[in-house]
């Protein structure tokens, strides 16, 4: 049995979903072409999800911002630069 951990050549479901919804969404996908080469990717990633995330209480929450908490943001961010 493999001890590699991953996902769908990702480093966790959470990362390859988050990358998923990028590349899935045309919108979403020109938005963070254009902006590819900022220095600072990783965090404009992780603020702007932050802040587009719904307010939720309680469990939701709590399993929300698990989730958000586990991704490599800076992972997406490469993803996005090799992309073009």
């Amino acid at each position: 049995m493999s001890n590699e951990q991953g996902y769908n050549g990702y480093s966790n479901y959470q990362t390859w979903n988050v990358a998923l919804w990028i590349f899935n969404e045309e919108g979403l996908y020109r938005y963070w072409i254009e902006r590819q080469h900022e220095d600072n990717l990783p965090r404009e990633l992780q603020d702007w999800i932050e802040e587009n995330t719904p307010e939720v209480t309680g469990l939701y929450a709590d399993i929300l911002g698990h989730a958000l908490g586990m991704v490599d943001w800076y992972e997406v961010a490469e993803a996005i630069r090799e992309a073009e």
